[in-house]
């Protein structure tokens, strides 16, 4: 008898207990008062030592843990302001415009900078010098508000600003129509400019470049967030990102409160309850950097209280130009194309020259039944067991041409999107991922044929 995993802070005062009535039946022997009092000092003594640090491992890697009663809740920073704080005449503050310099001449808030983060290109030496021509210094609080066209482009231009080492952000809650709607005054016509000296430090720490995430992806500590549209993301990903829908983040046009992101961030992962991890760093990118987006990435995560956030500017857009490997989910009748005998419609059950196929469910499960042509990934799934199973069936193959398919029992194990990763990590650049694996090719009427592990 004993308590499951799922309740590790028990299971040294569990332990503890048992091993305190053994000592009490052997103190009985002197007494039984005695031997009561000895066995209960020693389980409380036992839980105390071996109780805790059980608890504190299972808090590094299940999200749950970090909810109350897990580990510290989370610091929500200050990063929005209302109307009213745009108001205070005592305050030093910097109001700039991250719209398009067309939307900020028909109408802006009076006094305000303009930089148009749609077509500023992140160019880190040359940063401080770029805000400082723009009129926008390091010191004082800067302000800055977008429009419902495209609301996240506020939050993208505060990280431009942290990035370059402001250390006092805010961005408008509800933007210039909420300015408007507050009936405060606007001005019409182009900027005008009078630079000023930016001071701050470089903060690398919150830029993820595309060496760096060619580096980080898939490895422990480091999650991408993919704001695209979901069909979007299955059609070509960074291998072993998640989507993540940011409009979900918003309510009637405003991110939501900090406790409520954290608990959306608290739901994202690769299946459910399976979470990212709460100290993961996140990666934030999408495929075009001037897109519009209902909230920016990086501010819903700094909402959320999450502290380790870089952005990859150059977004998808930028990875797939550099000819990195891609991620694409593909169906049943997309595998079967492929796995097809040229001028016949039969499956071989032999692995094919022209395409790798992964079954990752394990050696038995592979024996019981398999797609034909798929050899199994067992063992360890290590890098190590991916090149003794290509060395022996596919040696000598051209990594840069020829696909590799991954799958599992289904869509809800996580083992074929851990082995496209593995996959483009070992260099191969087309990743396929068909992700409702057994379950998908039974359903769409195709057999499994059996075979020695």
């Amino acid at each position: 008898m004993g308590f499951p995993d799922t309740y590790p802070q028990c299971r040294g005062l569990w332990f503890g207990f048992r091993a305190g009535i053994g000592m009490a039946s052997f103190g009985a022997r002197f007494g039984i008062l005695f031997g009561i009092l000895f066995g209960v000092l020693f389980g409380v003594l036992f839980g105390v030592l071996f109780g805790s640090p059980v608890r504190h491992a299972t808090a590094q890697v299940n999200w749950d843990a970090w909810k109350p009663g897990g580990s510290d809740e989370p610091i929500y920073p200050e990063l929005q302001a209302s109307v009213e704080d745009a108001r205070n005449p005592f305050r030093e503050l910097v109001v700039v415009d991250a719209r398009p310099l067309a939307a900020f001449s028909a109408g802006h808030i009076p006094g305000a900078r303009h930089l148009d983060v749609r077509a500023f290109l992140v160019d880190p030496p040359r940063l401080a010098g770029e805000l400082g021509r723009r009129g926008i210094g390091s010191e004082g609080t800067v302000l800055c508000y977008s429009d419902e066209v495209d609301p996240g482009a506020a939050g993208r231009l505060l990280w431009l600003l942290e990035l370059a080492g402001h250390t006092d952000v805010r961005v408008l809650r509800g933007g210039f129509e909420a300015w408007t709607a507050s009936g405060e005054s606007s001005a019409s016509g182009g900027p005008y400019v009078e630079p000023v000296s930016f001071d701050g430090s470089l903060r690398r720490e919150l830029l993820a470049t595309r060496d760096y995430v060619r580096d980080v992806f898939g490895t422990l500590g480091h999650s991408i967030l993919d704001w695209r549209d979901g069909g979007v993301w299955a059609d070509g990903h960074i291998p072993h990102s998640l989507p993540f829908p940011l409009a979900e983040l918003v309510q009637d046009g405003r991110p939501l409160d900090g406790p409520a992101l954290h608990d959306a961030f608290a739901q994202w992962g690769p299946r459910p309850r399976e979470y990212v991890p709460v100290d993961d760093e996140i990666i934030v990118l999408g495929d075009d950097p001037a897109g519009a987006m209902a909230v920016d990435g990086y501010l819903a995560a700094r909402l959320a209280g999450r502290t380790r956030v870089r952005v990859f500017p150059g977004g998808l857009r930028e990875w797939r130009d550099a000819g990195l490997p891609l991620t694409r989910l593909i169906d049943a009748k997309e595998l079967r194309t492929l796995l097809t005998a040229r001028g016949t419609r039969e499956l071989l059950d032999v692995p094919r020259p022209d395409v790798v196929l992964l079954d990752l469910r394990g050696g038995r499960e592979h024996a019981v039944g398999h797609i034909p042509g798929a050899v199994s990934l067992t063992t360890n799934r290590s890098p190590e067991d991916l090149e003794a199973v290509l060395a022996e069936h596919w040696p000598g193959i051209d990594r840069s041409r020829v696909p590799l398919v991954s799958y599992c029992y289904g869509p809800n194990c996580t083992r074929s999107r851990n082995g496209t990763t593995l996959a483009a990590r070992a260099g191969f650049n087309s990743v396929l991922w068909f992700r409702s694996g057994i379950t998908g090719w039974r359903a769409d009427g195709n057999e499994l044929v059996s075979g020695a592990e």
